[in-house]
């Protein structure tokens, strides 16, 4: 017996937590950028940072795009 697919229209999707970890990831970001600016850095450090700040610029466009669609 196959039971009915729920109806996906009827799951509200809610946005407003989006405001605050947008000011945390920039927080986030703009810390990393200021690290990668300092002189003297592993090379393997920097290759660390930089990961980070491609991370997070994903999480941002992420949510911005799940906001354009609200």
């Amino acid at each position: 017996m196959q039971l009915p697919a729920p109806d996906m229209a009827a799951l509200p999707v809610t946005t407003t937590c989006y405001a605050e970890r947008l000011c945390e990831l920039r927080d986030q970001l703009k810390l990393l950028r200021q690290q990668c600016l300092c002189r003297g850095l592993s090379e393997e450090l920097e290759n660390l940072l930089n990961q980070q700040i491609r991370c997070i610029q994903a999480s941002l466009w992420s949510i911005h795009a799940e906001m354009e669609d609200d």
